[in-house]
């Protein structure tokens, strides 16, 4: 991931609320909310450009007079809106709740504070 990128990903980030940068010798970044509060759903809706899957999704394309017939666009709808809900049952502390297992399974075991990491 190159440095640009990831500067752009962390000022989406910061502008939702979702982690927040401290400057100075200590600097550095931590969450903007509790781990348990910041969903899945959050971080991927922030740091995605958009959802068109189909042309008909972009609102740019205008009014198509099948939109509400089209089962190909009733049926993307529904798979992104169930996407989208599974993704809202993760939170990022769901996700990180077993990192001291993971740095296990991957060998890299270390000595730093875990609940730190989970502010």
């Amino acid at each position: 991931m190159s440095e640009a990128f990831l500067f752009k990903i962390m000022r989406r980030l910061v502008a939702a609320g979702l982690i927040k940068t401290h400057r100075g010798r200590t600097g550095g970044i931590s969450l903007g909310k509790q781990a348990a509060e910041i969903t899945l759903l959050d971080v991927v809706k922030v740091t995605e450009d958009n959802f068109i899957m189909a042309e008909c999704f972009d609102p740019e394309f205008g009014d198509c007079p099948l939109i509400d017939a089209c089962m190909v666009n009733i049926a993307l709808r529904a798979a992104l809106n169930a996407f989208f809900n599974k993704l809202d049952q993760y939170s990022v502390a769901d996700l990180t709740g077993n990192r001291p297992e993971m740095l296990t399974r991957l060998g890299l075991n270390s000595p730093v504070d875990e609940e730190a990491l989970l502010v």
